[in-house]
């Protein structure tokens, strides 16, 4: 069983795994996959999309489609998944989407811009506020505008000085 604020919408359909806790004012809609034990901040919205266990989402997160969140994934409050191929003010039948995968383990800094097509390496940490145009690799620390990678981290997130630490 999973808890939900009175104040959030679920759709029918809609899978969310047990010990799961969503906060006030989300959506989730139909076709939306959420594993066992994450949690959900307040104002996120969780479209067409498959989001692992022990994942946090933090508050006003928006997920749409082409997005995955692998096991332990972290993602900080008011990220953007800028996921359109081609942003246009078009009929959205035709619009295309690009993939974002944020792989185990990974965390995502508070209001950064993550635009497709990019894969967030297992175990990587992206700084708050930046804007991830290119691949980071497992264990990768980046920041910055581009985002640049600055140094490795451990599965604690520590920055490691060597490959030995």
């Amino acid at each position: 069983m999973y808890k939900a604020h009175e104040s959030t919408v679920i759709d029918r359909g809609a899978i969310i795994g047990k010990g799961s806790d969503i906060g006030c004012f989300c959506r989730v809609t139909n076709q939306a996959q959420i594993g066992e034990n994450c949690f959900i901040g307040q104002g996120c919205m969780i479209g067409n999309v498959k989001v692992g266990n022990n994942v946090t989402l933090a508050n006003n997160t928006i997920l749409y489609e082409s997005i995955v969140l692998k096991n332990k994934a972290f993602i900080g409050s008011g990220v953007v998944f800028a996921n359109a191929k081609n942003p246009r003010n078009t009929d959205s039948k035709g619009y295309k989407y690009a993939k974002i995968v944020v792989k185990k383990g990974a965390s995502i800094g508070a209001n950064s811009t993550i635009i497709a097509p990019v894969k967030i390496g297992k175990y990587a940490v992206v700084g708050a506020g930046s804007v991830v145009t290119k691949d980071i690799p497992p264990f990768a620390l980046a920041f910055g505008n581009p985002a640049r990678i600055v140094g490795f981290v451990n599965k604690q997130g520590k920055k490691i000085q060597s490959s030995k630490d």
